[in-house]
């Protein structure tokens, strides 16, 4: 069975398979002046030898459809930033990429050919989306990153059914206008492939999702939505409606659903019978009543079960990197085990574990769950891992060192999904453990402080990994975002650019005091201003990062799962020599 969790998932495999692109009808020259090009830093671009290939001052024909990537990863502060994008109807743009812009209105609505659109952390406040004609089977899909914003509005029904991934996180929004799109089999090419739609912490009081019978992860948390109707959404794997006057949710015809975050919300009854749940939280509820979920553990309300019994692959259970409140269990009754930072470890293979986990204050009033863990002793194998996967022994490595355990199929297998986008959060997760292996530094010990978790605004008790993204911002691996106040943020669900991925290897490598001795390697992509330029050339000397045949780092790509469990393994190598 095919489980992912993150959104981001989706990109990987939709920005870039894609088929035959629409073709901008260019006619003429364009003269590269402020009138067609107000902002200068754009304008810089558009005037670049990359683009303005003669250097006339005019883009003809073939350079104007030769303008189709735009990328741009921009430090806060930064006074070299794009602040307009008037011009952009001229290129025959098929990837629009910047981070930390200051872009706060865009038309892209004669930009047909853009198959990424991604304007993140910035001051976006407006925005037009490109008109298109319905997807066919020669047709191709469209990705959408518009979070951490300033959007009260969005529109983005002119894409038609080929809108296939939607991030709006952190935005405005009290209107979400999804495509017109009549409702289809999942299996039909005309039906819309929208995959992924994360639209937490916005003021939305509806969304309407009827339609979108491909989606399989929907995150609304913290909005205001009342009602919400999933019955068309029959792939779902991932819902969370945290944080909403939700009061009913229908989810009987969900056989992949396998995480649902309904914590806060105004559920009063719901029906899990037919799903194939695995993590299921329900805290500060007014749930009265939960049937179906007898056979899964980690859970944080079930209502009239007592005791269950599960295998887990390895020696070890992180309830912590699974969102589990591991402060329930009761460590005077664990039994075979210990409890150490959120991770579950046994003392002999040989014997089941037993742990009681405090469920909650339930209608007929506090109920405990008493479980009992068969260990296999190590991880075998995971599902969607063979001799053809990339990095195949990195990854088994990575999970025998307890820095991932994958994820959980529900039925005694795990899969690595290496393909996913490693996230900022994870990629903390990941170091702090290897860190602790290691024993660099403090990571072993170190817990934060009242201050420390003042540290970062989107962090607290309640975010995946807080615990290692401090750690990493008080070993000075990570300082963070600066936010237009003064403050500071982390960003844990930003995916890791390869070229941020350099500097955090490098930095662990300078606390355990193993980075030196090592001549940098240069690379075609990396100059001077090239972001942590000499961290990228550092890891190549070290053969961490031996970069790609054609010679490129690709520092603003991301890093992906695999590549990671390398990544990892060789820096073990090197603190270990």
């Amino acid at each position: 069975m095919n489980k992912w969790r993150k959104g981001v998932a989706i990109v990987a495999a939709a920005a870039f398979a894609f088929m035959t692109l629409p073709q901008t009808a260019f006619a003429g020259e364009v003269t590269i002046n402020a009138s067609n090009f107000p902002d200068r830093v754009f304008r810089e671009w558009v005037s670049s030898r990359e683009i303005d290939q003669d250097g006339n001052g005019m883009l003809n024909d073939t350079e104007r459809k030769r303008a189709s990537v735009l990328r741009k990863y921009y430090n806060d502060g930064d006074p070299n930033r794009i602040a307009d994008l008037r011009g952009i109807q001229y290129l025959g743009m098929q990837e629009l990429n910047l981070v930390h812009s200051n872009v706060s209105s865009v038309d892209l609505s004669s930009n047909a050919a853009l198959r990424m659109i991604l304007l993140s952390n910035g001051r976006l406040s407006s925005i037009k989306m490109p008109s298109r004609k319905p997807m066919t089977r020669d047709g191709y899909k469209t990705t959408v990153f518009l979070n951490n914003n300033q959007l009260s509005t969005l529109d983005l029904s002119p894409l038609n059914n080929g809108l296939s991934f939607v991030d709006v996180h952190q935005n405005r929004l009290t209107s979400l206008n999804m495509p017109n799109v009549p409702l289809r089999s999942s299996d039909d090419e005309r039906a819309l492939q929208l995959g992924g739609l994360l639209a937490n912490d916005n003021a939305l009081a509806s969304i309407n999702v009827r339609n979108a019978p491909k989606l399989t992860d929907l995150q609304l948390s913290n909005n205001r939505i009342s009602s919400l109707d999933v019955s068309n959404n029959r792939l779902l794997e991932n819902l969370e409606i945290a944080n909403n006057p939700i009061s009913k949710l229908e989810l009987k015809n969900h056989p992949f659903l396998w995480k649902l975050d309904a914590s806060g919300s105004g559920l009063r009854i719901l029906d899990l019978s037919k799903t194939d749940m695995q993590y299921l939280k329900i805290e500060r509820s007014n749930l009265l009543a939960i049937k179906g979920s007898e056979d899964y553990h980690i859970t944080d309300s079930v209502n009239g079960v007592s005791r269950t019994s599960t295998t887990a692959q390895g020696t070890s259970i992180d309830f912590k990197a699974s969102g589990v409140d591991y402060n329930r269990i009761a460590r005077n009754k664990l039994v075979n085990a210990t409890l150490n930072n959120g991770v579950l470890q046994v003392k002999d293979v040989s014997k089941p574990v037993k742990y009681t986990y405090y469920l909650g204050n339930l209608r007929n009033g506090p109920s405990d769950l008493e479980v009992t863990v068969k260990f296999t002793g190590r991880i075998d194998s995971f599902q969607d891992v063979n001799n053809a996967t990339p990095h195949k022994n990195d990854i088994m490595w990575l999970a025998n060192a307890n820095i991932t355990t994958g994820y959980d199929n529900g039925d005694g297998t795990r899969n690595f999904r290496g393909t996913g986008a490693v996230l900022r959060q994870d990629m903390a997760a990941f170091l702090r453990r290897e860190a602790s292996r290691r024993n660099i530094g403090d990571a072993r010990t170190w817990k934060p402080s009242a201050t420390d978790w003042r540290r970062f605004t989107d962090v607290n008790k309640s975010t995946p990994h807080a615990e290692d993204i401090l750690w990493l911002a008080h070993a000075g691996v990570s300082t963070g975002y600066r936010n237009s106040n003064g403050t500071w943020r982390f960003g844990g669900t930003i995916p890791v650019y390869r070229q941020d991925m350099a500097a955090f290897l490098k930095r662990i490598a300078d606390k355990a005091g193993k980075s030196g001795g090592v001549t940098p390697k240069a690379f075609r992509d990396v100059n001077s201003s090239t972001p942590h330029a000499a961290e990228i050339r550092w890891l190549g000397g070290s053969g961490i990062s031996t970069g790609f045949p054609d010679g490129t780092f690709r520092g603003g790509a991301q890093v992906i799962r695999q590549d990671m469990a390398a990544f990892i393994h060789r820096l073990d190598t090197l603190v270990t020599k």
